[in-house]
């Protein structure tokens, strides 16, 4: 019989190491946990830890201990590989092997320390808070799962004052499981060893993140470091099978000199109005993208990275890629063929960066572009729905003290309500049925934004005005 286990995290570090001076930090950017199961067990999964730091900060531990998922229990992970990947950036490897007694369902996390002093949307002083980094996976030997959400995207990226910012982490799932994608509280360790959201936290006004987890954000104001978390789950038939969440970083900087990309054939194909752009099974799609050059800095272009080149699907289709220089930067072809089995109800992603010669400061100015391509025979402005609708109902809207949530299917069920500003305000878990929530103290009048959230259902928004 399945049995569940709730997460319990050690406190493996002394509470004076949450009050670090900021010299002594680590300086974690961001991170994610993901595994794969073994051939020959069902029960036994290589997992591996992945970590972003700031090149500034002290080293990370020789040898991180992680929780299980099984009541108290901790491994220690091996360390793997060490690379600098550009805008004073490192990325770590770890990695580690165990095996559940049983089947049922864990989360495994890891608390490290500590953040970057003066990030902008946490209370501060935000060097003070530890990084809490969590997956969750489904041991199953009947209907197993044997991939976890893997990224393609660094943990950590740079937006510029004044200009339109987007990303996307290139979430996927080697099983084939859909995808969904939710803004949550990055976490941190509590000093009596509770996993909580970090005080003070804020969604910047204006981010959001769309079906195909891309993350936007119209126009960035203030310079500085920003800290996100994105909970990305996976759904077979229906069910949850895992969930992960990708603890990121964006550092927003003064505009500079970067490259530009443009697709310059979009005329030539077929768009969605939701910008996914149709890729008919054994026929070729040609991409034509143009990344100029605004100044006299070397500039180079990166190899796309995209899911089709993962192994689980590079022999379902055709990827050329050809480089040309031209007038004012650099052509990058990309011949798209995919094959029958690459159907499915979202697109894929792929990304392509563009970056100049390393500045005087050590900052590399770069872009990065995402294109999204869906596999199928003709064009639809919608995707089919992954999920079901969570069916609730709230009243009275407008609201005083309190108000009532009623929603039927609502087991294991979250209501969050935000200020319009992105500040999260409220949470709380549901019962099914009717929920009479109370409005927190000192909440002031004025209309708010909920969400409710509950696996197995697509999450739904609203608007509530309290008087």
């Amino acid at each position: 019989m399945k049995i569940s286990h709730t997460l319990r995290l050690l406190l493996t570090i002394c509470f004076s190491c949450f009050f670090l001076l900021p010299t002594e930090a680590t300086h974690l950017r961001g991170g994610y946990i993901t595994y794969t199961m073994s051939d020959q067990n069902p029960r036994s999964f290589h997992f591996e830890m992945v970590i972003f730091r700031d090149v500034h900060g002290v080293g990370t531990e020789s040898e991180p201990t992680v929780n299980t998922g099984l009541g108290s229990e901790t491994v220690l992970a091996a360390p793997v590989s060490r690379t600098l990947i550009g805008d004073q950036t490192e990325k770590i490897i770890y990695s580690w092997t165990y095996t559940y007694p049983a089947d049922g369902t864990y989360t495994v996390s890891w608390s490290g320390i500590n953040r970057n002093n003066n990030i902008i949307n946490v209370a501060q002083p935000s060097e003070q808070h530890s990084m809490v980094l969590q997956t969750t996976l489904t041991v199953s030997s009947l209907n197993p799962d044997r991939n976890g959400i893997k990224y393609l995207t660094p943990s950590s990226t740079d937006a510029y004052v004044g200009v339109p910012f987007k990303y996307n982490l290139q979430a996927f799932d080697a099983d084939g499981d859909s995808l969904t994608y939710t803004l949550v509280s990055p976490y941190r360790l509590s000093s009596t060893g509770s996993i909580i959201p970090l005080p003070g936290y804020s969604i910047p006004q204006g981010l959001a993140i769309n079906p195909f987890g891309e993350i936007s954000w119209p126009e960035p104001t203030q310079k500085g470091e920003y800290t996100l978390a994105v909970q990305v789950k996976a759904y077979r038939n229906e069910r949850l099978v895992s969930s992960s969440i990708n603890d990121l970083q964006i550092l927003v900087r003064e505009v500079p000199e970067s490259p530009e990309i443009t697709l310059t054939n979009s005329n030539g194909l077929i768009v969605s109005s939701a910008g996914y752009i149709l890729a008919r099974p054994g026929l070729p799609l040609k991409l034509s993208l143009f990344v100029r050059n605004p100044s006299e800095k070397v500039l180079q272009v990166l190899a796309s990275v995209t899911e089709l080149q993962e192994p689980h699907l590079a022999d379902q289709s055709s990827l050329q890629v050809t480089e040309r220089d031209s007038a004012g930067g650099i052509v990058k072809e990309i011949i798209f063929t995919p094959d029958n089995s690459l159907r499915r109800g979202w697109p894929y992603a792929l990304s392509l960066r563009g970056e100049l010669q390393t500045l005087e400061n050590g900052v590399t100015a770069y872009k990065r572009e995402f294109v999204y391509l869906l596999v199928a025979d003709q064009l639809s402005n919608s995707l089919p729905d992954l999920l079901p609708e969570l069916a609730h109902l709230l009243y009275p809207n407008p609201a005083g003290s309190h108000f009532m949530l009623e929603a039927p299917a609502a087991s294991g069920a979250v209501f969050r309500l935000y200020a319009l500003d992105g500040r999260l305000v409220q949470e709380l878990a549901l019962q099914p049925g009717r929920n009479r929530v109370a409005r927190p103290s000192g909440l002031s009048t004025g209309l708010y934004i909920y969400s409710i959230s509950s696996e197995g259902y697509r999450s739904r928004t609203g608007k509530l005005l309290l008087e």
